[in-house]
């Protein structure tokens, strides 16, 4: 089975913007509410869908690990990693981050790959464990330690 990821945005802002008139503001603020809560259904509860990009660095990690799509993931990068390149996920101060494999020896064994290119110290999406890599560099064969 071919997964795709369909990203849902609609193009609406938390709340209906700041230059409409009081009146239209109060009266569109239940729809742009509805909007946001169905939307969060289909990324909580259907895993269908990515976050949007740019509200990624407010997730919290129970956010990104949908429960019908528990491989979506949004750690920070420690490092620059290419388009569709295998990650380690290791533990920064504390925080969950992400940095390339490598598989020529037990460092850094791949836990998954990324959607886009990260640089570093951004926020990015990588898919754990499974999944369709669509866009592949060259790879190194390794041992699995897992």
């Amino acid at each position: 089975m071919l997964l795709y990821i369909l990203l849902i945005n609609l193009r609406l802002d938390q709340s209906p913007p700041d230059h409409l008139p009081v009146e239209l503001q109060s009266a569109l603020a239940p729809l742009y509410n509805a909007f946001q809560q169905l939307l969060s259904a289909f990324q909580n509860y259907g895993g269908i869908s990515q976050w949007d990009p740019e509200i990624w660095s407010q997730l919290s990690p129970d956010q990104t690990l949908f429960p019908q799509f528990p491989n979506r993931f949004y750690p920070i990068a420690s490092e620059a990693i290419g388009l569709g390149a295998p990650i380690n996920l290791h533990s920064n101060a504390g925080v969950i981050n992400c940095r390339n494999a490598n598989a020529t020896d037990t460092t850094k064994p791949a836990h998954g790959y990324v959607t886009a290119a990260i640089a570093n110290g951004v926020r990015g999406e990588v898919i754990l464990g499974h999944g369709l890599v669509i866009a592949t560099g060259a790879f190194a064969i390794g041992q699995n330690t897992g």
